[in-house]
């Protein structure tokens, strides 16, 4: 069977970009999105926000994708972050040792807020600490 993921790109202003992600992200799917957050990246947007609240399925190569991104767009001046109500998500997120990961917020609305404010609401350590998962 064959993976499918579809993104529904919505600027919300000039300055942030929302992607709401539907399906599957796995390695069969992440070149489509990868595409797809290279053009979200321009020097005049504050953010970018991955909502994965109706994703069917996340792997490995999804949130190396996800993890790229940010640092590609904190090298930029911006930030990305991503919106997921399941605690998977925000534990696969929080728990890769892979360095930066994105912020995890539970809410579109509070994940524009801190793209706004440049500020971090729900940290990668909050999010183990909640979960009890050890730190490393």
């Amino acid at each position: 069977m064959t993976s499918q993921l579809e993104v529904i790109d919505r600027p919300l202003d000039n300055q942030i970009r929302l992607l709401v992600l539907q399906g599957e992200l796995d390695r069969t799917t992440t070149p489509s999105l990868a595409a797809t957050l290279r053009s979200a990246h321009s020097r005049d947007r504050l953010g970018v926000i991955v909502d994965l609240t109706e994703l069917t399925s996340l792997d490995a190569s999804g949130i190396g994708l996800l993890r790229d991104s940010n640092l590609r767009l904190a090298g930029a001046g911006g930030r990305l972050v991503v919106v997921s109500d399941e605690l998977r998500d925000a534990w696969l997120l929080a728990t890769t040792r892979w360095g930066s990961t994105p912020d995890v917020f539970h809410s579109r609305a509070a994940a524009v807020a801190a793209v706004k404010r440049r500020s971090l609401l729900v940290q990668p350590m909050a999010v183990r600490s909640l979960l009890d998962v050890p730190a490393g």
